[in-house]
C-alpha cells in the first residue's frame, strides 16, 4: 500500500549516477510516484540537472511496482534521463571572425608638397577578433546576460586576459520542440575581443610620450563572465 500523495515524485536514496564521455555528460535518478500518476513525469522533461544547466532530462523511464492491481495503491518507478547534448541541432558551435580598425592618432608629421607644409596624421592600424558561440537552451538566461551586457571580463576567459572581451548583445531563437513537449531556443553570444584593454586609449599627451593608457574614469564595466556558462 503507497504512503504516496497524489503527485508526489518520490527521489530514492543515492539513486543518481553520471557519464562523462566525449559526446558530453549524461545522468540518471530513481524516483517513484503512484501508478496512476506516473504519466505526470513528463512535466520532468527539459528541466535541468540539479544547478547543471546544460544537462537537461530528455527521457522518461516508468516500471511498475507492486502487484495488487490497484492503480491507486501501486507505485511506479521513475527513472529520469539527462543529457547535455541529445542530437547534432544541440551542439554548440564556435565562428571566429577578424578585422582591423584605424584610429588616427594626430601627432602627425609635416610634409611639403609643392611649396606648401601638408600635416598628415599619423594612423594606427588596431586588429580584433569577434567570436559567436551558439548553444541550445531551455531557458535564456536574462538575468545573466543583462549582467555582462556592454561590459569587459573581470577576469581571464577562455584563455584571453582581463579586460580584453567585451560582451556585445546577443541574440535569441525560439522554436517549439515536439520531442521535449516544450520550447527550446537557440542563443548566440558575441563577444569582441582587443590586443589590449577595452579600458585603455590613446593618450597623444602621455608623460613620456603618447601611448596607450587607462582613461580616468574608466570606459567599461567589468562583470565575471563565467555566470554565462562559459
Amino acid at each position: 500500500m503507497t504512503t504516496l500523495a497524489p503527485a508526489e515524485f518520490q527521489e530514492f536514496f543515492d539513486s543518481q549516477e553520471e557519464t562523462v564521455s566525449r559526446h558530453g555528460h549524461s545522468a540518471y535518478r530513481r524516483t517513484r510516484c503512484r501508478w496512476v500518476d506516473r504519466y505526470l513525469a513528463y512535466t520532468f522533461l527539459g528541466t535541468p540537472y540539479f544547478d547543471n544547466y546544460w544537462m537537461r532530462c530528455v527521457e522518461v523511464g516508468i516500471k511498475r511496482l507492486g502487484i495488487s492491481g490497484d492503480p491507486d495503491q501501486d507505485e511506479a518507478e521513475v527513472e529520469l534521463r539527462y543529457a547535455t547534448l541529445t542530437g547534432p541541432e544541440d551542439a554548440p558551435s564556435s565562428a571566429l571572425d577578424f578585422g582591423i580598425e584605424i584610429l588616427e592618432v594626430g601627432g602627425g608629421r609635416t610634409w611639403t608638397t609643392g611649396g606648401a607644409a601638408v600635416d598628415i596624421p599619423l594612423s594606427l592600424v588596431i586588429p580584433f577578433m569577434e567570436e559567436i558561440i551558439e548553444v541550445s537552451t531551455l531557458e535564456v538566461p536574462v538575468g545573466a546576460l543583462w549582467a555582462c551586457l556592454g561590459k569587459i571580463n573581470a577576469y581571464t576567459w577562455r584563455g584571453w586576459p582581463a579586460n580584453c572581451v567585451m560582451f556585445q548583445p546577443p541574440a535569441s531563437r525560439t522554436e517549439w520542440d515536439p520531442d521535449l513537449i516544450r520550447y527550446r531556443s537557440r542563443l548566440a553570444f558575441y563577444f569582441k575581443i582587443g590586443p589590449r584593454s577595452w579600458n585603455e586609449a590613446w593618450n597623444p599627451v602621455k608623460t613620456g610620450g603618447a601611448g596607450w593608457d587607462t582613461t580616468s574614469p574608466l570606459l567599461f564595466e567589468t562583470a565575471d563572465f563565467s555566470m554565462l556558462g562559459f
